[in-house]
């Protein structure tokens, strides 16, 4: 028999018949239409974001398949431009619909998804793609908005993950004294991210601050047993790293008279006034 049509072209139609008679509806009716139409809009968006995905694994693959095949050196280079063409598309494309979208959580879910699938099919190249073009921001963004709805900031948190482990850090630290859905689903990203990545992960975190915004949240949150958990599980993974961080260490402050004493005590031991104290002295 026949095959049905799909739920999205039928709604379409529907819904262009209906709008000639949209000025014989009274005002509870045409509420009604514009519901359908905007239901319409959005599952037509959710459908464009699944075939961004798509597009985006092709893209992926057929770069995958440039860097084996053998072709001159102009060849190359023009195929490797119009990749980077597609790419630069797909990521502002998904971007304009994002930012579209943000406040229909089930449109943006699928956005963020399919983003992060991009991330984890494309490699560097899409990464690199959605970093220049300001993806982070949106993903932070989106986060913040679905804060209570947790599939939806968790994926938003690891598309942030995906472009920069020292972004998320600094988002789960700015949510401490404001959000602790963020901080419990960014741990939980950030765990994962560095169990996935491994070494280079950790140290990455390391380096960016991850020790020092576990402190803060310790501070503020250890009470919590989930916030607790991932805290104890984050500190395990990077005991593993040597790498030092690159925020500055806070300064002691002392009174200036207790520099002042402890700069005599130093210098009386210190009797052969080489710079430092030996055993001996």
């Amino acid at each position: 028999g026949e095959q049905r049509k799909p739920p999205l072209p039928i709604l379409q139609t529907t819904l262009q018949w209906a709008a000639g008679f949209a000025r014989n509806l009274g005002a509870e009716g045409r509420e009604e239409l514009e519901r359908f139409g905007a239901d319409a809009q959005a599952m037509e968006a959710v459908e464009r974001a699944q075939r961004l995905r798509l597009e985006a694994a092709a893209c992926a693959e057929e770069a995958r398949l440039a860097e084996v095949q053998q072709r001159p050196a102009s060849k190359a280079a023009e195929r490797a431009e119009a990749l980077a063409a597609e790419r630069g598309r797909i990521v502002t494309e998904a971007l304009g619909m994002i930012e579209r979208w943000k406040k229909h959580s089930k449109v943006a879910h699928e956005l963020v998804g399919a983003l992060v699938s991009m991330a984890e099919t494309g490699g560097d190249e899409f990464v690199g793609e959605m970093d220049r073009r300001g993806v982070a921001v949106v993903a932070s963004m989106v986060a913040d908005v679905w804060a209570r709805r947790p599939q939806v900031a968790r994926t938003a948190l690891q598309l942030l993950a995906a472009i920069s482990i020292e972004l998320l850090i600094q988002h789960i630290e700015g949510a401490v004294d404001s959000d602790i859905n963020i901080v419990h689903l960014g741990l939980e990203v950030l765990n994962r991210a560095i169990r996935m990545r491994g070494m280079a992960a950790i140290d990455e975190a390391a380096t960016h601050g991850g020790r020092e915004m576990l402190d803060t949240v310790e501070g503020a949150m250890g009470g919590n047993p989930m916030v607790s958990l991932h805290l104890l599980n984050l500190r395990r993974r990077l005991k593993k790293s040597i790498a030092k961080s690159l925020r500055p260490k806070k300064a002691a402050r002392l009174p200036a008279e207790d520099v002042v004493r402890l700069k005599g005590c130093f210098d009386a031991m210190d009797e052969d006034e080489s710079g430092y104290i030996d055993v001996t002295e």
